[in-house]
């Protein structure tokens, strides 16, 4: 079960590059999404799965701002529906594939899996990316072979960083045995840590 009425962030924006055959493969809340980049720089995201024999289309090519599927060729616009059928001149108007509401915000890609109506874009959070003026930063990531909901366990309890991360980001026992004060928000939940009197960890790392 997931939330489809929801921003996803499915990659960093320099993943998504120009090129023919630059395809980004994603699975997002349990389904699939073929990301690339239009001639101008918008980013598409496309349901993975050609509609005539169910191929990902993340193996096919760009074509200009259409992509082909590279199993028996039917090409699709920007807006998911099919342009050309080798071989037949009738398009059927069901040959057509599902894209989705994508927004680039602090050089992140985020992508809206619900009812396109209902993506709000002032829904995303704010970030700081490698884009940012007042930071230096380096985009990477992490993947992680586990349940989506170890991940979120995880971040949002962050009292295992005094040893897990003991020796990078960590601040010792007195982050160990901070109280965390939680609040409800209307979309989250806001939680703040409080370590008092103990050498901040960008300090830690430079001695």
């Amino acid at each position: 079960m997931f939330l489809k009425n929801a921003w996803y962030c499915a990659g960093w924006d320099y993943q998504v590059s120009q090129g023919k055959t630059a395809l980004i493969a994603r699975k997002i809340a349990g389904e699939r999404v073929v990301l690339y980049r239009k001639l101008n720089g918008d980013v598409v995201a496309m349901e993975d799965r050609c509609p005539h024999r169910q191929a990902a289309l993340s193996m096919g090519a760009k074509e200009g701002d259409e992509l082909r599927c590279m199993y028996h060729g039917l090409k699709f616009g920007a807006d998911g529906k099919c342009t050309e059928i080798p071989g037949q001149s009738n398009i059927p108007e069901r040959a057509c594939v599902r894209v989705f509401p994508v927004v680039e915000k602090d050089n992140w890609i985020w992508v809206w899996m619900g009812d396109p109506l209902k993506a709000d874009p002032s829904l995303i959070t704010d970030a700081v990316g490698p884009g940012h003026p007042d930071y230096n930063t380096r985009p990477c990531y992490i993947q992680i072979d586990a349940d989506y909901r170890l991940e979120n366990a995880n971040l949002a309890d962050l009292s295992h960083s005094s040893f897990t991360h003991d020796a990078t980001i960590a601040m010792g026992w007195a982050q160990a045995l901070a109280k965390p004060h939680h609040k409800v928000l209307p979309r989250g939940i806001k939680t703040d840590y409080w370590v008092r009197n103990v050498v901040a960890a960008d300090r830690k790392l430079t001695q």
